[in-house]
């Protein structure tokens, strides 16, 4: 049986995480299955804490579903820590699956989700093996260690030669002085942006659910392109219906 495995952190509020992932499938009529790395305790209003997952379970997770499902492609949450980091990429660099990647750091409702190693395991482990890196204003100029002043074409392929990843898609949701949400897709021969009209509302789990839903349209047939545009749509028209169902503030 085919279908999409996420990997990352259980929200016991549902409004990102795994919880969030699996949601996105099921409403996309795609079967999920998963893989925790972390159990966080949150809600709308508060991060709590959060407990990460031994190596050997990890293992022991990714072993039960590779062993029963037919999986080409890997949705990436929160990884919590440079051991686990490492220890789901070395899996996955054995199997051939797409691997979309969204380098969750911190929670919306305040957490921190990650070791002082975090970000030099990334790049050095799992950078290379991922289809798509989906970070936020603030992840990526964490990813770069620097501020980011110019999203124009030549800033923006700056940024994707230092980060060295096959395809970045850069979620304008967060960034500063920006009238419109504008993400920017940047691969190895194009720059594409995407522009809607940024909604002030005050949302938790749209990166979860963009990158899910990216995924979904990939495992769909549709081309990386097309997959981050109907994405891109299907969320802002959820956030704009804001009926507390999916999303809630």
């Amino acid at each position: 049986m085919k279908a999409i495995l996420v990997i990352g952190g259980s929200d016991c509020s549902s409004g990102a995480g795994i919880q969030r992932d699996l949601n996105v499938l099921f409403e996309k009529k795609i079967y999920g299955v998963s893989v925790i790395t972390a159990v966080t305790s949150q809600n709308s209003k508060k991060f709590y804490s959060f407990q990460s997952v031994s190596k050997k379970q990890i293992i022991h997770q990714l072993n039960a579903v590779f062993n029963e499902f037919d999986i080409e492609f890997v949705k990436l949450g929160m990884l919590a820590n440079s051991k686990i980091v490492e220890t789901v990429s070395h899996y996955l660099s054995n199997k051939k699956v797409t691997i979309i990647y969204d380098p969750v750091m911190k929670s919306s409702s305040g957490g921190n989700l990650m070791d002082s190693k975090f970000i030099d395991s990334i790049k050095q482990n799992l950078f290379s093996i991922i289809e798509l890196l989906t970070p936020n204003f603030n992840e990526l100029e964490a990813l770069l260690g620097c501020k980011i002043n110019d999203l124009e074409e030549n800033g923006l392929k700056e940024i994707y030669k230092q980060l060295r990843v096959k395809n970045l898609l850069i979620k304008g949701g967060h960034i500063p002085n920006h009238t419109l949400s504008t993400d920017y897709l940047i691969t190895n021969n194009n720059i594409h942006i995407f522009h809607k009209e940024r909604l002030e509302k005050d949302f938790r789990g749209t990166g979860c659910s963009l990158a899910t839903s990216i995924v979904s349209e990939m495992f769909k047939g549709n081309d990386l392109k097309n997959a981050v545009e109907i994405s891109k749509e299907w969320l802002w028209k959820k956030m704009e219906e804001n009926k507390g169902i999916i999303f809630y503030n």
